[in-house]
This record gives C-alpha cells, structure tokens and sequence, in this order.
C-alpha cells in the first residue's frame, strides 16, 4: 500500500506542494484541538465532581484570582463558556481543513487528469495508436480517480484520523495509562486481523472491477459507434444482453466488494463497545465515588466519539485504496511510459521546406508484426511534386504517409527535410503539412470551428477559413445551412452527408495554407462529378507538395509520379502511363479497376 501511496504522489505536479504542507499543518492543528477538547471535557467533568479543587490547584487557583472570580459557580460559568468558544473554534477548523483537504485533490485530480490527456496527445503516436481507446478514456475518466481522490486523498485521511488518533491516546495514556495502554492493544490486533485479512480478496476484487468496467465502456463504446450496423443486422439484443451480463456480474462482485469494505467498521465498533464495557467494570473497582466513575467514563466517552469514527476511517480507506492498486498502477505506469514527443526526439528547432523530401534507406515494422511494413525505402520527392502511391491493400501506402507525416519513427534510416533530419523537430514539420484522412472525424460544433481546429473564436482567420471553403468547394454546402460557418455538425457529423464531411476534412486540411498535402483516400466518399472537379481544384494548388494514396486509379491519373508499392517496398516509380506499360502488377491493378468501374 505504501508504495502505491508513494507512485500516486509521485504523479502530483510539484506545484502542488505548498498547498500539501498548509494542509499538513492545518491537520496538525485539528489533530491538537481534538486532543484538547477530551482534556477540557475530562477537566470540567472533574471540576463538576469536586469544585474544591479551583482552590487546591495551584495552576485553577491563579486563573481564579487573575481573571478575579467572586464565586465558583462564576468560575464554572466562564469555564463552560470557554469550552464553548474552544469547540466551535475547532468546528471552524475542522471545516477549514477539510476544504483545504478536497480542494487539494479535486483540483490535483483536474490537474493529473489534464497531463494524462496531453501525454495521449504528445506522445509518440504508435504509443497510443495500438491501444483501445475505451482504455485511454477509463484511465482519464475512472483511474485519475483512483490515484488523486481514492490514493492520495485515502493517505491524507489516514494521517489525519492517525493524528487524531495519536493525539486523543496521548491525553488518555497521560490521565488514565493503564486503562488506555489495554484499550489500545485490544483495538490494535483487531484493526491489523481486519486489514490483513481483507487484503488479498480486495486487491482481488478491485483487480476484477477494473477488467469489467474496461469491458462494458468497449461494448458501449463500440456499440453505439456501430448504431446502424447494429440496427440493420438487428442484433441489438446482442449486444445489449453481452453490457448486461458485464453489469451484472460486475454487480454481483461488488455486492461482496463493498460488503466486506464495511465488515471492518462492525467489528471496531463491537471492539470499542467491549473496551467500553471493560473500562466501566475496571471503573467500579477503581473508582472512589460516583464522581470520580462519571468523569472516568466522560473521558472514555468522550474519547470514543473521536477514536470509533476515526479508526473506522482508516480502515475503510486501507481496504478502499488496496482494492485500487490495479488502477493506480495503469495510470503511474502511463506517465511512466508516456512522454512527450520532442522529449523523446530531442530539442526542437523549426523545420524549413524548399527543396525536398527524402527517405534515405527508411524501414519499419509494427510491434508484433512478422515482416516491416516498410522495408529499406529511399526516394526524394522535390517541393511542388504531385506523387501518387499506389498498390494492392497491405502494401504499406498509409505507412509511408504516416513515416513522412512524422508520426512513426523509422527503425532504420532517416526523414529529411532539405538535407536535414526531422527528429527532434516533429512539430515544426508538421505544420509545413495538412492531411485529410479516408474517414473524416468532425467535432459536435460549430462547422467554422471543425475548419479551423485547435484554435479559440479569436485566433480563427476568417479569410483563411474562407479560402479554405472555396477551395474544398463547400460553398453551396454553407450556404444551405440554415447558420452557415456557425452551424453545428452534430456528433461525428451526423448532420453532413458523407461527401460534405469529406469536404470539410479537405477544407480543415487546407485551413493552415499547408506546403504539403497528404489525401489518403481523401474523395472516396465523394461521387463522380464532385471529386473530378475536387481534384481539378486540388491540381491547381500551386507550389504544394502532394502525397495521392488513391485505391480509385483516376485520382492518381494526373500526378508527376507514382510509387507503386508492394510489401512494404517501392518496386516501380513513374508516370501512369509508363507503369502502366512497363509494370505488369500495376497493369493487372488498373485493368481490374476499369472492369469494375464497368460493372458498376
């Protein structure tokens, strides 16, 4: 458990250490209040018993004369009106301290759940583009939860109540040693049985929540990403039936889970009532009159109210935080492998484009995978060229779009730019680029912010946004739109056809006047009509560099070259009609696609 407190800590931003020792000092203090409010409850019980002693204690008998009582029922008086003043300070301070306490974690768990995010973002892209993303989203939503309000906030109530604890044990060790010294080891055993029993089947337990909540947010996901597949197949009660057996079963461990999270709580309060019991049979013998019993039993009493509720606390957050262990150690060992990608790479320095592109000798494999996607690759394309990449699926084309784009690092060889290598200058470079992907994902907002992403109402440049639109030929789009540029989309678009969609992740891409423009399958979507004229208005970009991956060979027709890939190689580079009659395997492709254009 301890090093499970010290890895969550460890992922609290250093910022956040001076608001952690105020608060260690207000709990201090509280813990002190707290202690002193048993000594001056027991103190006035003992006054209630014997008032002679204002007169007989030295240390009484001065406050008497000072504050120059007449009588001591005056003193009495000012005695329970300081009692009161000095609890409702320690209610203030109780208060004050547990709004210190909450805000510390919920704003460190903003703040956790915020770096978390960025490093998804930052991070190298094969890093997280592997991993299911119902994973990422239960590490940000649930398991930041975890380490900030279930980790950190459990050891932080733990010293709280232990102060607590220690405090009021030594006010009783002081008066009564004997009674306290046996109360506390009674108690002890039964709080370390309780906690080292419970452990293994908590951590347990949490271990199989964790797996269950991970796998009904991937059914739900999925599912509602598959609406209409899902509707059209009619296997709604599929899936639905595959959530609920999840749930349930989830239910039924937690059932147990939380069940034996509170045994504890019922076996320290039996524990205490016992103590309790025992203090007043020991009382009776060792007491010398019913006063001296009654402030005997005030002081357990009262001592009771504030070691029972405290030490149920801390049990309940041991059990609570060991069932979390597997949580916490996903999102550590996430901010343990994560970093951000210019950490990785190096220092970043800006990227200038004037000459070319090259890959010198580049190959790359996937994790897992039995042969590179990228094998041994080495071409220059010049600023300006429009290049086609071409080839059966599998071939390695998005592949080679992701290494130049920056977003796989090749295993072997280098990418540069005019001469120099992009690493350690990702960022730079890809702001020479835009890219439109095969399927377009649109934000549920306005359509002008889908254009221009990434930046706030008064960064966006309405000319740009403009040009974009004419150029991406939405123009007719927009002005149908009963909002126009403030329009909202809807989720994933949902209010766009699948060719506006398209157009808008054209016009998103063009937003930034990028000098390379990557379309991988960029107008498939699109009819005939429209991409023909897209494309006739792609051509005439002046001046930018163009990567054409195109299943549908018409696209491609145009370009200066194309690379025809297979398995991970280039095995044949030029114009279409040159590979078309010196490259049987191209041949073979582009007659397959005319026949079956011709069937449809």
């Amino acid at each position: 458990m301890f090093r499970q407190i010290i890895s969550s800590i460890r992922v609290i931003d250093r910022s956040a250490l001076p608001g952690a020792v105020l608060l260690g000092l207000l709990i201090c203090l509280n813990s002190i209040m707290e202690a002193v409010g048993v000594g001056l409850v027991f103190g006035l019980m003992k006054l209630i018993e014997n008032p002679a002693l204002i007169v007989e204690n030295e240390k009484l008998s001065a406050v008497y004369d000072w504050f120059g009582f007449a009588s001591n029922r005056e003193f009495m008086t000012a005695a329970v009106m300081f009692l009161l003043v000095a609890f409702a300070f320690k209610a203030v301070l109780f208060l004050l301290v547990t709004w210190q306490k909450y805000s510390f974690t919920t704003r460190n768990e903003a703040a956790v759940a915020k770096r978390l995010f960025h490093r998804y973002l930052d991070c190298p892209y094969q890093q997280v583009a592997e991993r299911n993303s119902a994973e990422l989203i239960t590490n940000i939503a649930n398991r930041v939860f975890a380490v900030v309000q279930t980790t950190v906030m459990g050891a932080i109530t733990i010293v709280t109540d232990l102060f607590t604890v220690a405090a009021v044990t030594l006010v009783l060790m002081t008066l009564e040693p004997f009674v306290t010294l046996g109360t506390a080891i009674f108690l002890g055993v039964a709080v370390v049985v309780s906690v080292t029993a419970l452990r293994p089947f908590l951590y347990r337990m949490g271990t199989q929540d964790v797996a269950y909540s991970e796998a009904f947010l991937k059914v739900l996901k999925e599912s509602l990403d598959s609406l209409k597949e899902i509707r059209i197949s009619g296997s709604a009660r599929f899936f639905a039936r595959r959530f609920g057996d999840i749930r349930l079963n989830q239910a039924a461990m937690r059932r147990v889970f939380l069940t034996l999270q509170e045994a504890p709580k019922t076996v320290i309060e039996l524990v205490i009532v016992y103590a309790m019991l025992g203090v007043i049979l020991f009382a009776q013998y060792r007491a010398d009159s019913p006063g001296q019993l009654l402030a005997l039993l005030s002081l357990f009493g009262i001592a009771a109210l504030r070691i029972m509720p405290a030490t149920n606390r801390i049990l309940f957050t041991i059990n609570h935080i060991q069932s979390q262990r597997e949580n916490v150690r996903m999102v550590v060992a996430d901010f343990d492998m994560l970093g951000s990608e210019e950490a990785v790479t190096g220092e970043e320095s800006s990227v200038v484009f004037s000459q070319s592109v090259e890959l010198a000798d580049v190959s790359f494999t996937y994790p897992g995978a039995d042969r590179p996607a990228l094998d041994g690759l080495s071409v220059i394309i010049a600023r300006g060229e429009r290049i086609g990449i071409v080839g059966p699926s599998g071939a390695g084309k998005t592949s080679f779009a992701n290494l130049v784009m920056g977003l796989i690092a090749p295993q072997q060889g280098d990418v540069r730019v005019d001469g120099q290598s992009i690493r350690g200058r990702l960022a730079s470079w890809r702001r020479h680029i835009g890219y439109v992907p095969q399927s377009i994902r649109l934000f549920d907002d306005s359509l002008r912010r889908n254009i221009a992403i990434g930046r706030e109402d008064d960064e966006i440049n309405e000319e740009r946004v403009s040009s974009a639109v004419r150029l991406a030929q939405l123009d007719q789009v927009v002005a149908g739109l009963p909002d126009g540029l403030d329009t909202l989309v809807g989720e994933h678009g949902a209010r766009l056809s699948g060719g506006q969609m398209q157009r808008v992740g054209i016009a998103r891409a063009l937003y930034h006047d990028p000098d390379v423009l990557v379309l991988d399958e960029a107008t498939a979507a699109l009819d005939m009509a429209t991409e023909r004229d897209l494309n006739d208005a792609i051509e005439k970009l002046a001046g930018k560099t163009q990567l054409v991956i195109a299943h549908r060979l018409s696209t491609v027709r145009t370009c200066d070259r194309l690379f025809y890939m297979e398995d991970g190689r280039i095995t044949a580079i030029g114009r279409f009609d040159d590979l078309y009659d010196s490259n049987p395997a191209f041949r073979r492709l582009v007659d397959l696609m005319q026949s079956g254009d011709n069937r449809a």
